[in-house]
């Protein structure tokens, strides 16, 4: 399931029908894809959600813009800014 919705994310499609589930499958897959890029936010983030690593694939590995992010996740672009910040205030500090 979760190379699936890696691949449907990678199509720029929205994840309107994903279970909380599957969302965790697309978490636990790619943490096996780019196990650098996951010990990197791992160590740079503490306590992340599901949703928050969601979101860290589509904006920080994927590179999509705020519009795209929205419209993958369902969201307002404001919720993009929003969630940016939280995911900002829980990094811990250097």
């Amino acid at each position: 399931m979760g190379a699936k919705l890696f691949n449907h994310i990678k199509e720029q499609k929205p994840l309107d029908n994903a279970s909380a589930n599957d969302l965790q499958c697309l978490v636990e897959y790619f943490a096996q894809l780019r196990p650098k890029r996951w010990q990197e936010w791992q160590r740079q983030y503490a306590d992340l959600s599901t949703a928050q690593y969601v979101f860290l694939i589509l904006q920080d590995d994927l590179h999509y813009n705020d519009e795209t992010t929205a419209t993958i996740l369902n969201i307002k672009r404001i919720s993009v800014r929003s969630m940016r910040l939280r995911i900002k205030r829980k990094g811990i500090p250097k």
